[in-house]
């Protein structure tokens, strides 16, 4: 038998479930690195002076589209430094608020005639808590 044929290296393969893989140990949630929490502040920040409008905007309506969203909060205007396009802006804005909605800060929209599309009502309640700081 030639031992340059046979593989006699042990099997570095990780057999835990990816969720327990993911969790840090004893359970607990993954920490916040820090600079996702600068881009939070920077988000309730920007939520907190836009609020208004969508509470102004939106009084007799039930629905609100995700673009519509991103356009009355403002959150183009704070994209990062590295974005120099208005499609760079617009794709961090849509990029921040998918993190809103993955972090669980607002409720996640339903799909109305092809665009996603959040309940007001539930939205200005998640937005004003988050604004506040008492959730994120």
């Amino acid at each position: 038998m030639n031992l340059a044929t046979v593989n006699t290296a042990p099997s570095f393969t990780d057999t835990r479930k990816t969720d327990e893989r993911k969790a840090a140990p004893g359970g607990k949630k993954p920490r916040t690195s820090a600079s996702t929490k600068r881009r939070l502040n920077v988000i309730r920040r920007q939520v907190k002076w836009n609020l208004d409008v969508i509470e102004r905007e939106y009084v007799t309506v039930s629905m609100i589209a995700r673009d519509d969203l991103i356009r009355l909060l403002r959150l183009e205007a704070c994209a990062p430094s590295r974005c120099h396009t208005d499609k760079e802006r617009h794709a961090a804005a849509d990029n921040d608020v998918q993190m809103l909605i993955a972090r669980e800060l607002i409720p996640r929209p339903k799909r109305v005639n092809g665009k996603y599309r959040f309940d007001v009502a539930a939205l200005v309640h998640d937005l004003k808590l988050f604004a506040e700081g008492k959730i994120g």
